[in-house]
C-alpha cells in the first residue's frame, strides 16, 4: 500500500477491510453497476474489463487498489456502484498460486469448446500432414520463456505460423497475415483462426471462392501469439500479458508486458502504461519482448515497406496485403 499514498479525497472511499482484501489477493476484480451505457463503454476502454454485461447493467473489471479507489471516488458523479467481487478474486488468486506451485488445473475446464495450446498446435500439424501442397508450419521466433528463461520447468514455446497457399501456382501473391491470442485470456481468437484454417483447406477444390483465395493469395496465421501467457489462461487464470518475470518481479499476478502495447510503431502513446505492474504495461523499450520482435520481423519480411514519411500518408495505389490482429 505504500505506493498508494497521496490520493487526495480517495482514502475515505475505500474501507480498511477492502484495503486488506487487496493486500491478501493477487488478482482483484470489481463489479461495477452502471446506469449510463456510454459511461460503461468508456470504462471498458479505460480499464481491463473481463466481462461487459451491458444488457444486465454491470461490468467486471480487473483493478488495482489505486484504480478501485479512483472509481469509488466518482461513483455518484458517474452513476456507478463499485464493489469487490470477492468470490472471483479469491478463485483467481487460488488458481494462480496453484499454477505457480505446479498444481496444474484441467486445461480450459470452464471453456471446453476451445482447443488448448497443444491441441491448437496439433491441429496445425494435422493440416500440414493432410494437405502438404497447401500448408506449411514455420517457426518465426520464441516466447519469453523459451528465449530468456529456458532454465524454468515450463521452458516456453516456439512461435509458429501456419502458411496456406497452393504452392503449385506461381507468385508473387498478396498476403493475409493474422495474429490471434496476443492477450492470453482472449480464448476465442485462436479458435477462430484455427477454424478458419480448417475451413480453407477443407473447402479447397470444391468451394470456388476458397480455391481462388488459396490459388492466388497466401494466408498466414500465428494462431497462438502469446503461448506462455496462454498456459496461465488455460489454468483458469484471467491472464493478459506475457510472462516476463523481470517486469513487476515481486508480484506473481502482475508480472509481464502487454504485448499489444509493446510494438515499436507509436510506442509509448496514450492507452499504455509505464507502470510495470499495470495490465497495460508497454515494456521498458519498443519491441522489448521476443514475441513482439518475432511478429515485427515477420511483418517486415511479409510486406513491402511503402509507407510515406507522414503518419497520415495514404497507401500507394499498388500497395497489397492485409494484416489482422484478432481480439
Amino acid at each position: 500500500l505504500a505506493g498508494c499514498a497521496g490520493w487526495a479525497g480517495t482514502e475515505g472511499r475505500v474501507s480498511e477491510a477492502e484495503k486488506r482484501f487487496f493486500a491478501q489477493n493477487e488478482l482483484v476484480f470489481a463489479r461495477v453497476d452502471f446506469t449510463d451505457l456510454e459511461v460503461a463503454r468508456r470504462l471498458v476502454v479505460s480499464f481491463e474489463a473481463v466481462s461487459a454485461r451491458y444488457g444486465e447493467g454491470y461490468l467486471l473489471l480487473e483493478l488495482s487498489l489505486q484504480d478501485f479507489a479512483r472509481l469509488r471516488e466518482r461513483e455518484r458523479e458517474l452513476g456507478l456502484r463499485v464493489s469487490l467481487d470477492t468470490a472471483l478474486s479469491e478463485q483467481q488468486s487460488r488458481r494462480l498460486r496453484g499454477f505457480e506451485e505446479g498444481a496444474l488445473a484441467e486445461a480450459l475446464r470452464d471453456f471446453p469448446c476451445y482447443r488448448t495450446l497443444e491441441e491448437t498446435f496439433a491441429a496445425a500439424r494435422r493440416i500440414v500432414a493432410e494437405h502438404p501442397a497447401l500448408a506449411a508450419w514455420a517457426d518465426i521466433g520464441d516466447s519469453w520463456r523459451r528465449g530468456f528463461a529456458p532454465r524454468f520447468a515450463r521452458s516456453g514455446h516456439d512461435l509458429r505460423v501456419l502458411e496456406l497457399t497452393n504452392r503449385a501456382v506461381a507468385g508473387p501473391k498478396p498476403r493475409l497475415f493474422i495474429t490471434s491470442a496476443l492477450h492470453a485470456r482472449e480464448l476465442a481468437t485462436a479458435e477462430l483462426a484455427t477454424r478458419f484454417a480448417e475451413h480453407l483447406v477443407g473447402a479447397y477444390g470444391t468451394d470456388p471462392e476458397v480455391t481462388w483465395l488459396l490459388d492466388h493469395h497466401e494466408v498466414h496465421l500465428l494462431l497462438q501469439a502469446n503461448p506462455d501467457g496462454r498456459e496461465l489462461a488455460e489454468a483458469g487464470i484471467l491472464w493478459r500479458k506475457n510472462v516476463n518475470l523481470l517486469a513487476c518481479p515481486l508480484s506473481r499476478a502482475r508480472r509481464g508486458v502487454d504485448l499489444n502495447r509493446n510494438f515499436a510503431f507509436e510506442w509509448g502513446t496514450a492507452g499504455s502504461s509505464a507502470e510495470w505492474c499495470s495490465d497495460t504495461y508497454r515494456g521498458p523499450a519498443p519491441a522489448s519482448e521476443p514475441e513482439t520482435r518475432a511478429i515485427q520481423d515477420y511483418l517486415r519480411r511479409s510486406f513491402p515497406d511503402v509507407r510515406g514519411p507522414a503518419l497520415a500518408d495514404a497507401a500507394p495505389a499498388d500497395a497489397w496485403g492485409l494484416y489482422l490482429d484478432l481480439h
